[in-house]
């Protein structure tokens, strides 16, 4: 059986205190089970890098190349995908384990990322 602790809320409810209230989550019309929300990396609008095209790294000087917005998210098969584009022409998709390996959430990461494949 869930428990205040389970919910989303429970750092900021009023409420959880099991000493404070006989209430439970069945009747706290703010429960919101935790195990059902997922934290994302980046969210629509952001700054990623994407630094594989076709396989093939883009050497560091290119980095501009590799910079997208995110534009989507999106829910498929079990996995979280996320769609950038560039500019009308230039988009790709990518999912989350992804993240730190071909797509980095900053510069500075995916310049060293470039750096270290380029002494490979």
């Amino acid at each position: 059986m869930a428990t205040c602790k389970d919910c989303l809320h429970y750092e900021v409810c009023q409420f959880h205190n099991d000493e404070e209230t006989k209430m439970t989550v069945n009747e706290c019309m703010h429960f919101k089970d935790k195990s059902k929300f997922v934290e994302l990396p980046c969210k629509v609008g952001d700054t990623v890098y994407i630094c594989t095209c076709f396989g093939m790294w883009y050497a560091p000087h290119e980095i501009d190349k590799c910079e997208m917005k995110v534009t989507r998210i999106i829910l498929a098969n079990n996995s979280i995908v996320f769609e950038a584009m560039k500019d009308k022409y230039n988009a790709d998709t990518f999912i989350q384990r992804q993240i730190g390996k071909t797509v980095f959430l900053t510069r500075e990461e995916a310049e060293k990322a470039l750096k270290e494949r380029e002494q490979e």
